[in-house]
């Protein structure tokens, strides 16, 4: 996270509420969703939602004797922050790499979809590994998608189904080979 940001909002955490907001900026979320999505405790998110709350960026609804935060679609500054986050937080490819450079496992791992602002893709990201761990995968996209604030759409196959369904012409693939997309490990060579 840019320390500028951290300085700006004189939280660490803030930033990432912030995102998960405007990537999902007509949602509805629970103290409790927020807390889990961000991987914050949820008394310092609650504590962090206040204080958005009362400077009117968000707004409350209750539902079933239930809290749900939302963005407040009049907030003066609403499209300057959005502005702001989102240029401090861009999606970059490299990033991914780094994320998942020290799983020896991985031999393709493919962006698409929200990396490359690519709505037709079935999948944002395409792993392939012969000894799925899908445990694994899972534990880190949980940590990915904290970072970026949006859910991400990924598929994992092993070697053996993968060479199948390249070999099968399988829409799947062709649909995620044939818009943007970018390989970030292949040591398949494809």
């Amino acid at each position: 996270m840019p320390k500028e940001l951290e300085a700006l909002f004189n939280s660490k955490v803030r930033p990432k509420i912030l995102k998960l907001f405007f990537q999902n900026e007509k949602a509805l979320f629970s103290l409790k969703e927020i807390a889990k999505r961000c991987q914050i405790p949820k008394k310092i998110t609650k504590k962090e939602l206040e204080r958005l709350r009362k400077i009117k960026l968000f707004q409350v609804k209750i539902q079933k004797r239930k809290r749900f935060y939302s963005l407040n679609p009049k907030f003066l500054f609403l499209s300057e922050i959005r502005a702001m986050i989102f240029r401090m937080f861009p999606l970059y490819l490299a990033d991914l790499k780094s994320f998942f450079r020290k799983d020896k496992k991985i031999k393709l791992l493919v962006a698409s979809g929200i990396f490359l602002q690519e709505k037709k893709s079935p999948a944002d990201l395409l792993f392939v590994e012969d000894k799925i761990k899908k445990s694994r995968i899972s534990r880190k996209i949980k940590k990915l998608e904290s970072e970026i604030g949006k859910d991400i759409k990924w598929t994992l196959l092993s070697g053996e189904e993968f060479e199948y369904r390249l070999k099968m012409n399988d829409r799947f693939l062709r649909d995620i080979f044939d818009h943007a997309h970018k390989k970030i490990i292949d040591k398949l060579k494809i």
